[in-house]
Order: C-alpha cells, then structure tokens, then sequence
C-alpha cells in the first residue's frame, strides 16, 4: 500500500486500494509524514511539571501526572473544596521521569478536589472534579 517506509517516503503505490476511496474519489487520508512534531518520549523532562489529571469531571477514578526532572522524594495530598485532607500518597526517591497514580476516589462524595504535589521543594496544585 505504501512506498519505501525505511526511507520515509509514504506515498501511496498505484494501484493501492487506498487511492480514490475519499470522498469525491480523492485521496484524502494520505497524511504527509514530518519528522519534526515527532517527540522523543524517552528524554527527560527538563523542569518539575503536574499534569491535569484524566478524565476531568471524572467518575470513581481518575489519574494524575507529573514530571520529575530529577530523582525527587514525592508527596501528593487531595484536598475537598473546603480544604479537609481526604487522601496522601507518598513516594520515597521516584526516578527522573514521567510519572503516574490513579486515585481511587469511590469512598468519597461527588464535588470539587484539590491536588497538591510536592516534589522536593516545589509545589503545584490543581482542581479537578468527581461526578457520580
């Protein structure tokens, strides 16, 4: 169906049974291939990062992450919307990296939350949102 994929080249071969199958018989789907919006997913990040946690509202689960740009003890505490502590967890040393915990949020009513990591001796916080 394609061309040489070592060289790079993604142009579709004639006779492929891709050619003509888009709309108004063209040959949309055929993506150009650019090298340069590729990331590399093994490099370390260069600075402390948490991400919005997935999905957001979400239902009994939910997941956080963050990036360590270095080998970081690792606090992360959840918070109600009156600020009551709900929930720690605690990692010794975590390697540099990406970095991910669900949080099992099943015991606890619906509303807004709070996330608080801490890695060393910064500090992000973030919203997130349990609808049951």
């Amino acid at each position: 169906m394609f061309t040489d994929q070592q060289s790079n080249d993604f142009h579709l071969l004639p006779g492929s049974p891709c050619i003509g199958s888009g709309r108004d018989a063209d040959d949309r789907g055929a993506l150009l291939f650019d090298p340069t919006v590729i990331e590399d997913i093994n490099s370390l990040p260069d600075e402390f990062a948490v991400m919005s946690n997935y999905p957001n509202p979400f239902n009994a689960q939910t997941t956080i992450g963050y990036n360590l740009p270095e080998a970081m003890d690792v606090e992360i505490k959840i918070y109600d919307i009156l600020g009551r502590y709900v929930e720690s967890f605690t990692y010794d040393k975590q390697p540099a990296g990406h970095h991910t915990i669900v949080w099992q949020a099943e015991r606890v009513s619906s509303g807004v939350y709070f996330y608080k990591v801490t890695a060393g001796e910064t500090e992000q916080i973030k919203r997130m949102l349990l609808l049951k």
